[in-house]
């Protein structure tokens, strides 16, 4: 049963290959190898690609090449629902048979080949014989079995050239020297040329090239030749230059102000002359401003006082309260322009009435309800609870100072510029003297005590202006001799000035009872009655005896 079934097989192929095209159909069968370029040991598929119109039974193809350089693996029948499918090696094609006649075109075969070993290197056609019951043409498809050339190293032709060798295919590919960077092997001077090395990269080749002469000298052992610069020597050529100083930053002697110029050293960097360099003034650093009147304002520099008045920046800036608005300064927040609000549309449900100016909520959303902020909300006259979302008030208070001259409400911070109640009087103390507050301890227009002339033995030292004594009178003895009846100031040689001004010292005009009545009275009293008693022990402890 077996070799029944062998024979119809080989009959068919036999029938497939021999039986004539019919006339009726006309079709067309293309080859393609999958690579263009092969080398040796590859293998590759052609693809066997029919064009047709017309229904067959059956068909086949034989494939043409050269067997030395190619040989046939086996493959593939691609027409799906065939009776018959063979792709042999044996005849290096394939067949296929149909239960019933149909169309079939595309992709029939897919065959795989490979390409030998010693395959000679070239381009090759494998062409192909069809066996149709239609008419058939066949193309055919072109490869070229290439070399994996391996190349040796390149070898030096000629001062430009060099070459290496397949050994494969003993292809020469010839190519131009690929020269590196180049290594100076004597570097060119002031006077003489140098001359540098190149060496090919593939090869090894060498070509030499001369510098020219260099421009640059060498200087060296620079001098200071004050402001004209410094002057320099070569030491190959001889050549002698003056150049200009190169200065380099060293310190700060003295930091520049807005008001005075600062000083800087500098050094040159070739030769180490130094001077000295002025630093222009700084700008004034200028603290905030603050509003002087309604057209202008002014700050003030935190280093030397000065002190720049401009007028007033209004911008679209704007401040409100819930009675209207005004513009604010750029600057120092000076309002100007104060005016009324200007009603939106009237309020809704969720759409609060604005202000079409400053956006001021002039009243709340119908629907609204109130939130309001934990945090105070305040001005110079109380402070309260604000909602949130529009200006209703929650328990608004003044504000609770200490006194009259606290500066700060002990409820919400607000600060304030107290009130002051200042004396008229002058007054003084160890410090200095001012105008004291009836409420506090602040104190106004404070300056230091202005001393005037040294205290002697006839007058204390005061302040020239508040007449506060800063040092007593010096010491001296206070002298009230009489001589008949007159008194009279003993100097401390002897001599006596007759006094004119009875019971009082010509040096201090003291009072001689006020010093009486100075005197430690009760010093002596203490010692009298201590003496007393001591007496009166005595004389009980005499009687006893």
């Amino acid at each position: 049963m077996k070799r029944f079934i062998t024979l119809l097989l080989c009959a068919v192929l036999v029938c497939a290959l021999t039986v004539p095209a019919a006339a009726a159909g006309s079709a067309h069968m293309s080859l393609s190898a999958s690579s263009g370029t092969l080398y040796r040991g590859e293998t590759f598929t052609v693809s066997v690609y029919l064009t047709n119109d017309q229904p067959v039974g059956r068909g086949g193809i034989v494939l043409s090449y050269d067997s030395g350089v190619f040989e046939f693996l086996g493959g593939t029948c691609n027409v799906s629902g065939a009776t018959l499918a063979e792709v042999s090696a044996g005849r290096n094609g394939g067949v296929f048979a149909l239960a019933e006649e149909r169309v079939v075109s595309g992709t029939i075969f897919t065959i795989q080949m490979r390409v030998k070993d010693g395959a000679a290197f070239g381009t090759y056609t494998i062409s192909g014989t069809a066996s149709m019951e239609i008419s058939c043409s066949v193309g055919g498809t072109s490869v070229t079995v290439a070399c994996q050339h391996s190349y040796g190293g390149y070898t030096s032709v000629d001062s430009d050239t060099h070459q290496r060798t397949c050994s494969i295919c003993q292809k020469v590919e010839t190519g131009s020297h690929n020269w590196n960077s180049g290594t100076v092997t004597k570097s060119a001077t002031c006077v003489s040329t140098g001359t540098r090395k190149y060496t090919c990269n593939n090869c090894g080749e060498t070509k030499t090239e001369t510098i020219p002469v260099s421009s640059d000298h060498r200087y060296g052992n620079w001098t200071d030749q004050g402001e004209a610069g410094h002057k320099g020597t070569c030491s190959v050529c001889g050549r002698t230059v003056v150049y200009g100083h190169a200065w380099e930053f060293v310190e700060v002697n003295q930091a520049p102000t807005c008001t005075a110029t600062g000083k800087q050293t500098l050094r040159c960097v070739t030769c180490g002359r130094e001077k000295t360099e002025e630093i222009p003034v700084t700008d004034h650093n200028y603290g905030p401003f603050e509003a002087v009147d309604a057209d202008s304002h002014s700050h003030t520099c935190q280093d030397c006082g000065h002190r720049e008045t401009l007028a007033h920046r209004h911008s679209d800036r704007y401040g409100h309260d819930t009675r209207g608005h005004w513009l604010l300064c750029d600057d120092c927040d000076a309002r100007q322009e104060i005016q009324d609000h200007v009603p939106g549309p009237e309020a809704t449900g969720d759409s609060p009435q604005l202000c079409t100016v400053c956006g001021q909520m002039l009243r709340a959303a119908l629907n609204h309800v109130h939130e309001y902020s934990p945090e105070w909300s305040r001005d110079e006259n109380g402070h309260w609870y604000a909602c949130l979302h529009c200006q209703d008030r929650s328990d608004q208070q003044f504000h609770s100072f200490e006194n009259a001259c606290d500066d700060t409400c002990d409820t919400c911070g607000y600060v304030r510029i107290p009130p002051h109640d200042y004396s008229d009087l002058l007054t003084a103390d160890d410090t200095g003297h001012y105008y004291p507050c009836h409420g506090c301890d602040e104190k106004k227009d404070f300056s230091a005590h202005i001393p005037g002339p040294e205290a002697t033995i006839n007058a204390a030292q005061t302040c020239t202006v508040c007449h506060h004594e800063l040092a007593p009178r010096l010491p001296h003895e206070h002298t009230f001799a009489a001589d008949g009846g007159q008194h009279v100031h003993i100097c401390t040689c002897g001599a006596t000035t007759p006094a004119t001004d009875e019971d009082r010292c010509l040096i201090c005009a003291a009072d001689p009872n006020a010093q009486w009545n100075r005197f430690p009275w009760w010093i002596l009293c203490i010692v009298e009655g201590v003496l007393l008693a001591a007496a009166v022990t005595a004389l009980l402890l005499r009687k006893k005896k």
